[in-house]
């Protein structure tokens, strides 16, 4: 059995937890939980994070994103 925590609240607004008894089972809901979750833009600090991570990495190779 594979366990994971959902992206969504439950209906009391508690974290759900949710289970699948075969691996392509669980595999299939996950690639779902994570097309969901690419949709949604990120939090403000999150995405400035990101964004200075990437630009750090390009002037790790001299600037030209290799």
């Amino acid at each position: 059995m594979i366990f994971w925590q959902t992206p969504y609240p439950s209906a009391r607004g508690t974290v759900l937890w949710t289970l699948a008894r075969a691996p392509a089972t669980a595999a299939t809901r996950l690639m779902v939980h994570y097309l969901d979750l690419v949709k949604q833009p990120l939090p403000e600090p999150l995405a400035e994070l990101i964004l200075l991570t990437v630009a750090g990495e390009g002037e790790e190779h001299g600037g030209d994103g290799r």
